[in-house]
């Protein structure tokens, strides 16, 4: 069974946590038995086939010539010449709607995977029109969960509001994913750190966009809030856009925290410096008004770094059925600086949580398992299409043999109906003849 995933990157992570999640799903689905993936991808690397040919994913690049004056992303509606596929796997709506162009271009099955809600983002956007752009994106994505053949929603989180969006669905329609650990990032438990300082990351863009929707302001305030008695709390922001970190460092400053204790970098685009990034710090927040899943704080828990969650989010519904998870989890704004030093208290044994957490969540979210069932769904839904197939082929087959016949019998009976004309006209032009007497006959009576 061939699956292919529709993504704008492979070895890079400049579009944050969604290709993270798609480059991990993919991985994990190459290594269930008699699946063949691939991906397609805009403008592939020799790094990114180098990287992808040690899981036996094959890697397809749009056709060029079918791309002039395309946007990267919209180049994927255009596979290379002579390529196939059971199911095409795509996500969001820039990417995820190519999905359905392809599945009417290849006859295949399409897979629309939901990792945001971006209704319930926009509410925490301060931007003009944040709140109508969110609900028409939500709009366009409950019609594509409409279109696909299935929808992969990533947490409980996510599947409960799009499960509600599309109750008139078929309950098989729509698949619940809680993503397990991401290997990259896994390795032994992370050593503790004797350092008089104590390093806090936390991620976001800071644009006016997302500023409030990560809890940037949230994390600034409680650290300011720290270091007016022991001043040793380090602040790491990372995700400012290229250009623009001393922008993002004002305004954290304005919200009180000093510039000799905040630190704020570009997103980082390679995932090996990301892993580095996880080594540096003792502490991860993920502090936004809402979270869909929280991949990024994931990533962190991945490596062994303790974390903490504001409790919106799916991870947080994940987390409160592992043992350990609940500790992670904070409820109120103001219980933040409490949490943050509660953390760097405990930090040798929240070390040994955090790495007893990592291995108790990846037990009971395994990608393994849960990738065999979507597996075995899809081989259901793969089978089924299988048989629709070869029922419309015999249905064109039956369709062809009866037209066939119909023109069969029109021609016997146009030439029946000729033939009978012909017969006809031959009586009549007898008939004709007998009514005329020859002259010579009547003159040679006369005669006699």
């Amino acid at each position: 069974m061939k699956i292919t995933f529709l993504t704008e990157e492979w070895t890079q992570s400049t579009k944050g946590s969604c290709s993270t999640f798609m480059r991990q799903m993919a991985i994990e689905l190459s290594r269930q038995p008699n699946t063949e993936i691939g991906v397609l991808i805009p403008s592939a690397s020799p790094k990114d086939k180098v990287d992808a040919k040690k899981y036996n994913i094959k890697v397809f690049e749009p056709a060029a010539e079918d791309c002039i004056g395309y946007e990267p992303v919209d180049c994927l509606q255009f596979p290379p010449q002579g390529f196939s596929t059971d199911f095409i796997i795509g996500q969001g709506i820039k990417p995820g709607r190519h999905g359905q162009a392809l599945k009417n271009k290849l006859s295949c099955k399409w897979v629309h995977v939901v990792l945001k809600n971006a209704e319930e983002m926009a509410m925490f956007k301060k931007t003009p029109g944040a709140i109508s752009k969110g609900q028409k994106q939500h709009e366009t994505e409950i019609k594509l969960c409409k279109n696909a053949d299935v929808v992969l929603t990533v947490g409980s989180k996510l599947n409960e509001a799009f499960n509600s969006a599309l109750h008139q669905c078929k309950k098989d329609h729509i698949f619940s994913l809680i993503p397990g650990i991401f290997d990259e990032f896994f390795g032994e438990q992370k050593q503790y750190r004797n350092s008089k300082n104590f390093e806090i990351l936390v991620f976001g863009r800071g644009n006016t966009e997302d500023f409030e929707l990560k809890g940037l302001h949230v994390a600034a305030k409680a650290v300011a809030h720290l270091n007016k008695y022991e001043p040793s709390y380090i602040l790491k922001v990372v995700g400012a856009p290229e250009g623009e970190q001393e922008k993002l460092a004002e305004r954290l400053e304005d919200l009180g925290i000093s510039r000799s204790k905040l630190t704020v970098r570009s997103f980082y685009t390679e995932r090996g410096k990301l892993a580095q990034l996880f080594l540096e710090v003792d502490l991860v927040l993920m502090p936004s008004g809402t979270e869909a899943f929280g991949l990024a704080a994931l990533e962190a828990l991945s490596a062994g770094v303790p974390i903490l969650i504001t409790h919106n989010s799916g991870l947080a519904e994940a987390l409160k059925e592992v043992p350990f998870g609940r500790g992670c989890i904070v409820h109120q704004e103001a219980d933040w600086a409490e949490k943050i030093k509660q953390a760097r208290k405990n930090l040798k044994t929240g070390l040994e949580e955090a790495s007893m957490l990592r291995d108790k969540y990846k037990e009971k979210y395994c990608w393994r398992d849960q990738c065999a069932a979507f597996v075995k769904k899809l081989r259901a839904l793969h089978s089924g299409h299988a048989e629709e197939m070869q029922q419309e082929s015999q249905y064109k087959r039956h369709s062809a043999q009866k037209r066939v016949a119909v023109a069969d019998v029109k021609k016997e009976e146009r030439d029946n109906e000729d033939g009978h004309k012909a017969k006809k006209s031959k009586e009549t032009a007898i008939q004709d003849s007998k009514k005329i007497s020859p002259v010579g006959k009547k003159d040679g009576r006369k005669n006699e």
